[in-house]
């Protein structure tokens, strides 16, 4: 058994991996692969063949107001025959090593099972509210069907201006999502109103059902008027919306990769004086000269999303959470990227 870094030898056996682990044609393996994939930065579990791997897909998040680092995991898949042999944990926590000596203190992924990254320490950070939609009806703008980029990347930054743990999507991410989404049959529409771009919707639509997996909007009335715009044409559009309540449909998890690095990058390191965290997986991360403990995944919830406002009452025993709430404020969070 050996795990190393994937080369060009290796890309075959990477795609034949992906495409026996998810459900995606030859064609958006392929566009996936020349648009996302880079050597250098996907790890393989070789065990009479590639046995398992994990890419890493090098982006940008709005954490807390700042652009930083991170890696999104995607892809991360075992061989049928090979699976519960603990491979992909191993695989993740050399990811994680990896992602440390090169300078990247978070994480993110959209999981295929949440309850499997929680248990190495990951935790959800955004959630949405599902929605179906079966009666369609006429807008009362138009609707357009757009191959480029140019109508949808003013309403993306307009709505996650007022969000945290996006993607902050460069000219190239931008291109390369919409050729993936057009890969595989995906269609880009945006509701147009008063003469302007007011709701757009990315799905697929290959049968009697609209799946959309990214929906940006002015407001939440807007979007609904788009899928029923939509339904006009199938018998249901399922999509979601960005929610703030934790008992809503989990969705993108985040990891903090290295404690110290990432508090020192906030200028925030004085906090694990208060606090001591604690990370059974990555344990380069137990850190902090208290006896308060802090999971890492609760951790690294708050970073997203702030310290939950019961736990900042003025008493000493939640110092820890008061140092904490000084520069990682109450945020609402959304992101589209699953992989």
């Amino acid at each position: 058994m050996d795990i190393r870094l994937l080369d060009n030898n290796d890309i075959d056996e990477a795609k034949a991996l992906w495409k026996s682990s998810f459900d995606d044609s030859d064609e958006f393996i392929d566009t996936y692969f020349k648009n996302k994939i880079s050597i250098g930065n996907s790890l393989g579990l070789f065990d009479d063949g590639l046995a398992s791997v994990v890419h890493m897909l090098p982006c940008k998040i709005r954490v807390q107001a700042n652009v930083i680092k991170s890696a999104y995991i995607a892809g991360a898949a075992t061989a049928e025959s090979k699976r519960n042999n603990g491979y992909m944990r191993q695989l993740l926590y050399e990811s994680l090593s990896l992602m440390r000596q090169r300078g990247i203190f978070i994480t993110h992924l959209y999981p295929f099972k949440h309850s499997f990254y929680e248990r190495l320490g990951w935790a959800t950070y955004s959630y949405v509210n599902n929605k179906v939609v079966k009666v369609g009806k006429q807008s009362s703008g138009s609707v357009v069907e757009v191959s480029e980029r140019s109508k949808l990347v003013p309403m993306y930054r307009s709505m996650m201006a007022k969000c945290d743990g996006y993607a902050v999507r460069t000219v190239r991410q931008w291109e390369n999502r919409l050729s993936e989404l057009f890969s595989d049959g995906g269609k880009a529409v945006v509701l147009i109103e008063d003469n302007k771009p007011s709701a757009y919707m990315m799905y697929y639509g290959g049968g009697e059902v609209a799946e959309v997996v990214e929906t940006v909007f002015e407001s939440k009335e807007k979007a609904r008027r788009l899928a029923e715009h939509l339904a006009l044409e199938f018998k249901e559009v399922q999509y979601s919306v960005p929610a703030k309540d934790d008992s809503a449909t989990p969705y993108g998890m985040a990891r903090i990769v290295d404690v110290a690095g990432f508090l020192e990058s906030f200028d925030t390191l004085s906090v694990l004086n208060k606090m001591q965290v604690v990370d059974s997986f990555a344990t380069w991360n137990n850190k902090g000269n208290s006896r308060k403990r802090m999971d890492i995944a609760e951790f690294t919830q708050i970073v997203h999303r702030g310290v939950p406002p019961q736990k900042i009452e003025g008493n000493k025993r939640k110092s820890h959470y008061n140092a904490l709430n000084e520069k990682f404020i109450q945020r609402s969070t959304c992101i589209f990227e699953q992989y």
